[in-house]
């Protein structure tokens, strides 16, 4: 008879068009060969960690090269988010810059999630290598603490490959045992073709890449009889 390996933790991978915040759901989910062909061509996906019979993920990933952003949000046995991880794909397309990352650190099952009096913290770096440190012991009704990023804090690291992304909740989590991954099912054929492609109807409260801001209705300025107003006062 073989050894005893001890207990294993089996996390189910699934991938999908789009997350959903609110409902913490994948909406048209896709096979692992779509998510892959949208990571080369650039395209949003998501991709949620869970360990089968638990109703909240571990972790989401989100992803969009052609946004040159990619977003890790962990999360903790009630659903609330602990930490979110914010790299930046850098121009040369081979590097993340680790942008920001956000914890809170919650006091008890019965606070919710982003409660003003959760203990925080977070730091955002730039390419220059500057960046900042904040500290919120108390929450936002404390006091908070700003200093400059240590010497010895990572700053980027190389884009991984669709398939090698390490999985950060399993690592701060220390699963019980041996941590093995497996594909989550899909019906017979779904997620391969055809609707899998549109998300008009997705919720408001699905993610979406974030975008550079876009200027307003310039010409109109140089319209006769236009009024432009700041909105205050309200009318």
């Amino acid at each position: 008879m073989g050894e005893d390996q001890g207990p294993v933790t089996v996390v189910e991978v699934a991938h999908a068009l789009a997350w959903d915040l609110q409902a913490r759901t994948l909406r048209r989910p896709v096979t692992v060969e779509v998510a892959r062909e949208r990571d080369v061509a650039g395209l949003p996906y998501a991709v949620v960690y869970r360990v089968p019979g638990r109703q909240v993920p571990l972790e989401v990933r989100l992803v969009s090269w052609r946004d040159h952003y990619v977003g890790l949000w962990l999360y903790d046995d009630r659903g609330r988010r602990t930490d979110e991880l914010d790299p930046r794909l850098l121009d040369d397309r081979s590097r993340l810059l680790g942008r920001r990352t956000r914890t809170w650190r919650y006091t008890g099952p019965e606070m919710a999630e982003f409660d003003e009096r959760c203990p925080r913290s977070s730091m955002e770096l730039l390419p220059d290598g500057k960046g900042s440190v904040s500290e919120e012991p108390q929450g936002e009704r404390g006091r908070r603490l700003v200093t400059v990023p240590g010497a010895d804090v990572p700053r980027g690291q190389g884009r991984p490959g669709f398939g090698d992304w390490p999985v950060v909740s399993a690592l701060w989590r220390r699963l019980p045992g041996q941590v093995t991954f497996r594909q989550a099912g899909l019906a017979p054929g779904a997620g391969t073709t055809g609707a899998c492609d549109d998300t008009s109807d997705a919720p408001v409260t699905c993610w979406r890449p974030p975008q550079p801001a876009r200027p307003g209705p310039i010409d109109a300025l140089f319209r006769p009889g236009t009024r432009v107003t700041d909105g205050y006062p309200p009318r």
